[in-house]
């Protein structure tokens, strides 16, 4: 049976109390710094698979390889390029026709050189640097400075790959003496040069 206090059944009062009764707050559960150095840790493996994944997407498929041909070629077979190695040329050359320095043959001699030269040198540039910039461009998203200087240091790369590319290869065409003997077969086939005149063409 329900004891009645107070003309009310007992388990009423007893919810009425119980209703009434103050909550206790909830305390946070303090966080031992035994715990730091795992999510540091943590941090550095996710930082670290980023840059692989980042890595990993540098990937040289056949498609890639052909469009980077194709767009050299067509860099280096441009007006712009041509011109670069083809005017200079032309207006020394036709200078020391002038002066009587050197034969008509020698100077066209010249002049094809170092158009074929330039060509070349613009084809080889164009696909280093072009290179450079699959291969660094997932890379350069997670340095840590801002966005909004990416794209400069982008450009300072293709610089450095242009710059560096052209130096090597004016080394290596100088060592092997390969402008020299093109000019000269050249030369040969149009005539020959005037007695007493080794004129050279000009790397650039």
């Amino acid at each position: 049976m329900t004891a009645i206090v107070a003309n009310r059944p007992v388990a009423a009062v007893k919810a009425k109390a119980a209703a009434a009764a103050p909550v206790a707050e909830a305390k946070p559960t303090p966080v031992s710094n035994a715990a730091l150095p795992l999510m540091n840790t943590v941090d550095i493996v996710r930082t670290g698979a980023a840059v692989g994944q980042a890595a990993g997407r540098v990937v040289f498929t056949p498609p890639v390889i052909v469009d980077i041909f194709k767009s050299s070629i067509k860099s280096g077979f441009s007006l712009t390029n041509i011109a670069w190695f083809v005017v200079p040329s032309a207006i020394r050359n036709a200078r020391d026709v002038m002066s009587d320095k050197i034969s008509g043959g020698r100077a066209a001699a010249n002049v094809t050189t170092e158009a074929s030269l330039g060509i070349g040198k613009g084809i080889i540039a164009g696909t280093v640097v072009q290179s450079l910039s699959i291969a660094t461009g997932p890379l350069l998203g997670l340095l840590p400075i801002s966005p909004a200087i990416l794209p400069f240091v982008g450009m300072g790369i293709g610089i450095a790959g242009l710059v560096g590319t052209f130096w090597g290869l004016n080394k290596l065409i100088k060592k092997t003496g390969v402008d020299q003997k093109m000019a000269d077969g050249i030369t040969n086939m149009l005539g020959g040069d005037k007695p007493g005149t080794t004129e050279k063409p000009k790397v650039q």
